[in-house]
């Protein structure tokens, strides 16, 4: 993925509309990753239901913790939906600490 970044390519669904957002209004994309992660909930509950919708879980894990991560979601329910995406930084407890 990151070489696809570098590249100033896309791998397709929400990141076409993240790297786009990105350009037009200037932020970094990992903010616009966070803002088209939020638009994709909200659309699902639009479509869907609040309750369905805003059944999210949002964690910040290590490259290494991934597959761990994978495996336990599978084992506890294979059909749900997941997306995995990179931060440009992690900081506090379990990362490095937040400086000022």
């Amino acid at each position: 993925m990151g070489i696809t970044f570098l590249g100033q390519g896309t791998a397709g669904g929400t990141d076409i509309l993240a790297r786009v957002l990105a350009r037009l209004c200037g932020i970094p994309l990992s903010q616009s990753y966070l803002f088209t992660d939020a638009l994709v909930i909200l659309l699902a509950g639009l479509a869907l239901s609040w309750e369905q919708a805003l059944s999210v879980l949002y964690v910040a894990i290590s490259r290494s913790e991934v597959g761990h991560l994978k495996a336990l979601i599978r084992e506890i329910d294979p059909n749900v939906f997941v997306v995995i995406g990179q931060a440009s930084e992690a900081l506090g407890e379990g990362f490095r600490p937040l400086k000022e």
